[in-house]
Order: C-alpha cells, then structure tokens, then sequence
C-alpha cells in the first residue's frame, strides 16, 4: 500500500472513531487479570514507511490516541498493573468483532455468519490483528511484549462490533531460579536432572 493510501487509511479510521464515541472499559477480573473491552476494532497492523530521511511508523497517531484511551480510562477507574506484573509472563486473547459487511451475503448468509457457522476466515490477516493492539500496550500495561508466552486470537462476526482482550500475568515465584535443589527436590526431579545434565549441559551426572 503507498505512503498517500496508507495515509489516507488511517484518517479515515480516526474520523470513524470520532463518529462512533470510541471508547475502553477496563475489568480487573483478577488480582493479575485485565479485560479491555474496546467499542471498535482495532485497526490491523501496517508494516513501517521509509521516508525521504527516516523511518516511521504509519500508525503512530492511532497507537497514540488509543494509548491515551487506556490510560484515561484506567485512571478513571483507579486501576493499576501490580509492581509483581510489570516484568511478569503472560498470556493474551484477543477477539476481534465487526458486523458483516453490507451487501456481502444473501440473508441467509448472514444470519449463519451471525451465527458462527460460517468463520470470518477473510482479510485481514490473524498475526496483522494482533500486532497493532500489542504494539499499543506495549510498555503500558507490561514492559515489554517478549514477555507474552501464550497468545489466542479469533476474528468473528458480530452485530456489534469491538475488541476484547485479556491479559492475564503470571509473576513467578523468584526462589524458583536461584540457590540449590534441595535433596527432596533432586530426587523427585532425577530423571529431568539427567536429561538436562545429557541434553542441555552435555555433562555426565
């Protein structure tokens, strides 16, 4: 897609979230779980532009604007990611729904589209939803998205549309990575410890 199109694209997206009250509401479901229930579907994933001079992110005004969404709203709430979060593992769903486009399909169609028995398996692309809403959470509600060890994605058809997703942190317990097995420990972990010793350490027991 060319710079101007791109361009073009984007505005288009922002004048929309202007008509449509754009709005996030936020659930700690959990001590370590967050629901983010956002009233559009986040835009998908446009890959970065070289310019004349520089590198840049085509998104970067939507990421921001929904950033300051999140935030407003979380403080609206008085919600907070939990210190033990913001370096910890998790896991993320997200769902993507937006109401079948006009015209697309014979009434017939649409209601088992509605339904779920028909899969919204058309553009866009699973990994390009998902990039663009972890890009904006990024260094917001965790440090960084390498700590993501589980993701879950689906795109379906709603008479309504939005994006929900679920963050769930699990820190880890730091006694787990540092000091000794203890002789308890080293006999009910005796075969993994050998496996480790062959395979990983290539050493002998």
């Amino acid at each position: 897609m060319a710079k101007n199109k791109t361009n073009s694209v984007v505005k288009k997206e922002m004048d929309r979230l202007d008509a449509l009250g754009a709005a996030v509401s936020i659930d700690q479901i959990e001590p370590t779980t967050f629901v983010f229930n956002f009233n559009f579907e986040i835009m998908k994933y446009h890959r970065q532009r070289v310019s004349r001079f520089h590198q840049y992110d085509p998104l970067s005004k939507y990421k921001d604007r929904v950033r300051t969404m999140i935030t407003s709203s979380m403080a609206s709430s008085n919600l907070e990611i939990p210190k033990n979060c913001w370096k910890a593992p998790f896991e993320i769903d997200i769902v993507c729904a937006r109401p079948p486009k006009k015209g697309s399909g014979s009434k017939k169609s649409l209601v088992y589209k509605l339904l779920g028995s028909i899969k919204r398996s058309i553009y866009p692309d699973l990994d390009n939803l998902a990039k663009t809403p972890m890009d904006i959470m990024n260094e917001l509600i965790w440090y960084d998205d390498a700590q993501a060890y589980k993701l879950s994605i689906e795109k379906l058809y709603s008479l309504d549309e939005y994006t929900k997703i679920t963050v769930k942190f699990s820190p880890e317990d730091p006694k787990l990575s540092v000091g000794r097995l203890t002789s308890e420990e080293a006999t009910r972990y005796e075969d993994l410890i050998n496996q480790i010793n062959t395979e990983i350490w290539n050493t002998t027991k």
